[in-house]
């Protein structure tokens, strides 16, 4: 990996043009959801993550460890996570740290290295609701645990859970704490990195009820890359609780964010028809104006779980 990658730019475009063509009745939403959303190119999220990586260096001299666990998950090669920590590697060698990484597993061969006082990395780009963060988290203790209990022993370590996200919600640390103190695991103690927070880009901060649900009438509960009705838990059209960022390497899906608006498909009378009819062959005739630059979805395929544009420099 290149010490600073060049991506290509995906800065927000055309928005005059998709606010004239969404209905009436939306426009002022539209337009309020536009000159608030937040893009973070790719130099400002480097320099975010340099500034949470050196505290994380002032963190372990201080408590001098020299050696540094890093929990690789089920798809830590595929997803941020990987990406996350090459860059973190790079510039712990920039600083001319001396602290050596380790990856670990939810493997016991890879479990019983880790002794008392020792710190096991978590890393991550932006910290949304937390759910994906606290499912690690969980996994990584009742992996740890496990261990022990197989030896009817008990954990004794104190273990540091460090989380590295440049971008953090005030929700996703709260939800992650909760996962500690709902399972009173207080031989674990919670880390969270310097970071920005991302909730002063929450939705329900600019938009009132009644505008969200109007919002929201426009993007009916299903999946266009399949046509069918998304998960139960999350819903294409749930606009409340996403927040209105999106980085350079990266558009998060719809648990996230408004990922359909975001690609290009205007709110207005003839794409909401065409939703509603869950037809496949109607999707092409969907009314798709670009409006992150270099990500033209009238081009692409539209896929609300994981899109495709910005294209992410992991996969």
């Amino acid at each position: 990996m290149k010490p600073i990658e060049k991506l290509k730019d995906h800065s927000m475009i055309n928005k005059k043009h998709f606010i004239d063509a969404s209905d009436n009745e939306v426009k002022n939403i539209v337009t309020k959801i536009l000159n608030k959303t937040k893009y973070i190119n790719h130099m400002q999220f480097i320099n975010y993550l340099y500034k949470s990586v050196k505290k994380l260096i002032e963190f372990l001299d201080k408590h001098k460890i020299s050696n540094v666990y890093v929990y690789k998950t089920k798809n830590f090669e595929i997803k941020s996570n990987k990406w996350i920590f090459d860059y973190v590697r790079y510039m712990f060698k920039h600083l001319k740290s001396k602290i050596t990484f380790k990856l670990i597993s939810s493997d016991k061969s890879y479990l019983k290295k880790i002794k008392n006082n020792d710190i096991v990395l978590f890393p991550d780009d932006c910290i949304y609701s937390g759910s994906q963060m606290r499912n690690n988290i969980r996994d990584f203790m009742e992996s740890y645990d496990n261990l022990y209990k197989e030896g009817n022993k008990t954990n004794k370590n104190l273990i540091y859970l460090y989380i590295l996200s440049p971008f953090i919600s005030s929700s996703g640390i709260r939800l992650m704490n909760v996962n500690i103190e709902k399972n009173q695991k207080l031989n674990y103690k919670l880390i969270i990195c310097k970071h920005v927070s991302i909730d002063k880009y929450l939705i329900n901060k600019y938009l009132t009820v009644d505008e969200i649900r109007k919002m929201e009438s426009y993007y009916p509960n299903i999946s266009l890359d399949k046509i069918k009705k998304l998960s139960e838990d999350r819903y294409l059209s749930d606009f409340s609780g996403i927040f209105l960022i999106y980085f350079n390497h990266k558009l998060a899906d719809f648990a996230s964010t408004i990922t359909l608006f975001y690609m290009g498909v205007v709110p207005n009378k003839h794409n909401k028809k065409i939703l509603k009819s869950r037809k496949p062959t109607d999707v092409p005739k969907l009314q798709i104006i670009p409006l992150i630059n270099n990500c033209d979805y009238t081009k692409l395929k539209i896929n609300v779980h994981k899109p495709i544009c910005p294209k992410p420099p992991y996969k």
